[in-house]
């Protein structure tokens, strides 16, 4: 049981990615905060197999350390659409309001990279920032933005439970 979650986390830094995976899931099936430092190393992994349920693992811990990092991720242009994603489930999971601000000033930037208005969407979502509905709602009626980013906000406005309303107030 959770007496033996410092010797799982010995196995945080194996080669074999089944292993560290797995060592990921037990420590949070522990629920072992104390060892989140830990995981946190394994975000800046080279394998995305890891790394993703690391990032999961720091939001189910609930390890607030790791909003900045994770924040950085859902805005970098260098990471892939599924570990921004990730990031932003991780963020919502934390409840990191504070990052809010920030990714509504992306997101609304036309300029802002496709890719990056799509996962800071997806975070919003997450975050139920409420106040940035406004905005997904202006981008799902804009009918020459771009499709996907177009079904993300209502991706994200369903995660916020205001598609309903969301369509009643259009009529």
């Amino acid at each position: 049981a959770k007496e033996t979650a410092p010797d799982i986390a010995k196995l945080l830094p194996d080669s074999d990615t089944e292993v560290r995976q797995n060592a990921i899931k037990a420590l949070i099936k522990f629920g072992a905060r104390e060892l989140a430092p830990e995981i946190a190393k394994l975000i800046k992994s080279e394998d995305s197999d890891v790394r993703k349920p690391a990032i999961l693992a720091l939001g189910s811990l609930n390890y607030k350390k790791a909003v900045p990092e994770l924040y950085n991720i859902v805005v970098s242009p260098s990471e892939d659409l599924s570990t921004r994603r990730t990031a932003g489930d991780a963020l919502g999971m934390l409840k990191a309001q504070e990052t809010t601000r920030d990714l509504m000033k992306l997101f609304e930037k036309k300029e802002t990279d496709l890719s990056i208005r799509k996962s800071t969407a997806y975070a919003l979502g997450k975050l139920n920032a409420k106040e940035a509905a406004s905005k997904l709602l202006l981008t799902l009626k804009t009918e020459n933005e771009d499709m996907e980013l177009r079904l993300t906000a209502v991706d994200a406005l369903a995660d916020m439970q205001m598609v309903i309303s969301a369509l009643h107030a259009s009529h």
